[in-house]
């Protein structure tokens, strides 16, 4: 078969290349500004960032370490890219962002032309910029989580796939390539980031009646391409280490999925507010870009249109399903949603019939109410605790989010005065101004209250060398990077008590509310260091 396109020029024209400009300078400013403007952030920066310090120090890059002992729970490539990242730019915020930042990137052009392919340039140019503003997408591309990563490949595995599905030319090499793509995301991600493939092609085989198509997929050679590309490190780590594989198949996959006790327990119809809330400021348009499937079923996209709607409802209810979940957990997703609100919006801006442009004047309403209901209940209900932790001036709180409602009320206005384009275009340049207010007034207050990085670096000149520091609670993981060093986190608040109260010099780092309840502890420490909210205290006099 072969795939309608109403544009029949697919090479590397102008219209293209203008696209590719404006990508990259969205992207740029969206994802590569500011990557070391702030410290690395607790929780999960640190960590990640810490156990790739670990393997370009030790040389071990089979191993993930975090805090001296062996990190099972994720595969090695995240690590890996880190790594690379710091070898060529040394220890820095900026290297170790950089991989997300850069796949990012990647998975917004990937985007771009999947949908070109499948549909025309303009509503694949509509989609990519969908895909770069909305808030999840852009948050996980500057910060070093590996989510991002295996989006990323899972959407290039996806491209691969459609273009070995839909044209007979060149399949097989095709074929090798999304075995390719599954191979990195099984090391991205476990056999989750196959599962994520087959959940996003697989459906739509099925609803099509074009399941024959299995046989032309190569999948006893796909079988051997993604053991040789995933296979040697799993085999390594379990020839190296006793139990790894129970623990990380079993354990770490099978069981955080059907867990009666999972990690992160939440209701089956938990994900609808985090999809919403991950694609502002286009959540309002995912209704209207899933009616624009059905009113099209029998139209020149019907297929295509239900092979977007299909990856994404399959991956949705797949992690709805799951015990455990997270709101990260997503993201794969994201660029099959982005495409179906690029198309509406194309279809919007070349036939504005009444029917359509009622659904896109109700679609702009979700917005604003999200905006002030976010709004209402901060200010409202938790407003005084918010500033309380972070010291945070009204002014800095109000602007931006006073932004954010006038460009979503801007770009509604124009709408409705059919400046169709501009109302587009003032959404996405409306997130611009956003981060980069964001990275002006809230960031650098916020950097104090979710990074250990000043507390680190005075207890690393206390301790004597290779001596393990003491956190309260929980693990601050970006102490781990900043100093090499390994911490013990004590839980219990007797054991803390203990400890103070021993000959032994003492030190710790904990939260200020933590250590204002502990009445005992504040009688025999003495407070030596402040960040944020944390304190560093001592049972020693120091000069």
């Amino acid at each position: 078969m072969n795939s309608i396109n109403p544009d029949p020029s697919t090479g590397f024209n102008r219209q293209t290349k203008i696209h590719l400009v404006i990508l990259f300078l969205l992207c740029g400013i969206l994802f590569f500004s500011g990557l070391e403007s702030r410290s690395l952030w607790d929780i999960d920066e640190g960590m990640h960032a810490a156990t790739s310090k670990d393997m370009v120090l030790t040389g071990d890059w089979i191993t993930p370490m975090l805090n001296g002992e062996r990190f099972d729970d994720k595969p090695v490539m995240f690590p890996w890219l880190v790594a690379l990242s710091f070898v060529v730019f040394g220890f820095s915020e900026f290297a170790a962002r950089f991989p997300s930042a850069l796949m990012g990137l990647a998975t917004v052009l990937v985007t771009y032309a999947l949908g070109r392919r499948i549909f025309n340039p303009r509503a694949a140019f509509l989609g990519a910029v969908v895909l770069a503003t909305s808030i999840e997408f852009l948050v996980m591309s500057t910060v070093v989580v590996h989510d991002v990563v295996l989006t990323f490949f899972v959407t290039a595995g996806i491209y691969c796939w459609w273009r070995a599905f839909e044209s007979d030319r060149g399949r097989l090499r095709w074929m090798v390539l999304f075995y390719v793509a599954a191979g990195l995301s099984v090391l991205t991600k476990g056999p989750l980031g196959l599962v994520l493939l087959f959940l996003a092609t697989a459906p739509f085989l099925l609803v099509e009646k074009r399941l024959s198509f299995i046989k032309k997929m190569a999948i006893p050679l796909g079988a051997v391409v993604i053991l040789l590309v995933a296979g040697p490190w799993y085999v390594a780590m379990m020839l190296r280490h006793e139990g790894y594989a129970a623990y990380f198949f079993i354990q770490q996959n099978l069981m955080n999925f059907a867990s009666s006790t999972p990690r992160h327990p939440e209701p089956f119809y938990y994900y609808i507010a985090p999809l919403l809330g991950g694609l502002f400021p286009w959540s309002g348009f995912l209704p209207v870009a899933v009616w624009n499937v059905f009113k099209e079923r029998a139209g020149n996209w019907g297929q295509e249109l239900r092979f977007m709607l299909l990856w994404l409802v399959a991956i949705f209810l797949f992690f709805s399903a799951a015990s455990s979940k997270i709101p990260s957990y997503l993201m794969p997703l994201l660029p099959a949603a982005a495409l179906l609100i690029g198309v509406a919006w194309e279809r919007m801006v070349d036939d504005p019939n009444p029917a359509r442009r009622k659904w896109f004047l109700w679609s702009q309403l979700l917005p604003l109410a999200l905006i002030s209901a976010g709004l209402g209940y901060y200010t409202i209900v938790r407003l005084d605790e918010f500033i309380a932790t972070y010291d945070l001036e009204l002014y800095r709180y109000y602007l931006p989010i006073g932004g954010l409602f006038g460009g979503v009320l801007i770009s509604a206005l124009l709408f409705v005065i059919k400046r169709y384009r501009a109302s587009f275009t003032s959404l996405a340049v409306m997130v611009v101004v956003l981060i980069v207010s964001l990275q002006i007034l809230i960031f650098p207050t916020l950097n104090s209250y979710r990074t250990t990085v000043e507390l680190g670096a005075q207890l690393d000149e206390l301790l004597q060398p290779g001596e393990r520091m003491v956190h309260y609670k929980r693990l601050f993981d970006s102490v781990l990077y900043y100093t090499s060093r390994h911490a013990r986190v004590e839980e219990d608040s007797e054991a803390l008590v203990a400890l103070f109260a021993g000959d032994d010099p003492a030190y710790c780092i904990i939260r200020r509310m933590e250590f204002e309840r502990i009445e005992e502890l504040q009688g025999i420490s003495r407070v030596i260091g402040t960040e944020g909210n944390k304190y560093l205290i001592t049972n020693q006099i120091l000069e």
